[in-house]
């Protein structure tokens, strides 16, 4: 008789052994998950910033062309005033230069 309770107390204690590891693992895998599902949550959140800083960076190149565009335009318009300007200012000066050459020939 002894050796039967010697018998059933020892496989009571490999039975509470065996209960409290697998407790253990199955804590384990459930805080791995949860970590798995954080790290995906933050991976989502690089991968909406890096779109988003695309997209900042393409509007930004987008508006630097535009101003280009819009300075070489007033460029070329400025230019074409100064042209302008400095031809009428050369046919005044050749109209006063044969005014005085009449005048004085008289």
């Amino acid at each position: 008789m002894k050796r039967m309770v010697v018998f059933f107390i020892s496989i009571l204690i490999c039975m509470f052994f065996l209960i409290s590891c697998g407790d253990d693992k199955e804590q384990k895998i459930k805080e791995l998950q949860h970590q798995i599902q954080i790290e995906q949550q933050m991976k989502e959140k690089a991968q909406q910033m890096k779109e988003k800083a695309q997209q900042d960076a393409a509007k930004v190149e987008s508006n630097f062309n535009l101003l280009i565009g819009i300075s070489i335009a007033i460029v070329i318009l400025v230019l074409m005033i100064g042209v302008a300007m400095g031809s009428k200012a050369r046919k005044d000066a050749n109209k006063q230069s044969i005014m005085n050459e009449g005048k004085s020939d008289d």
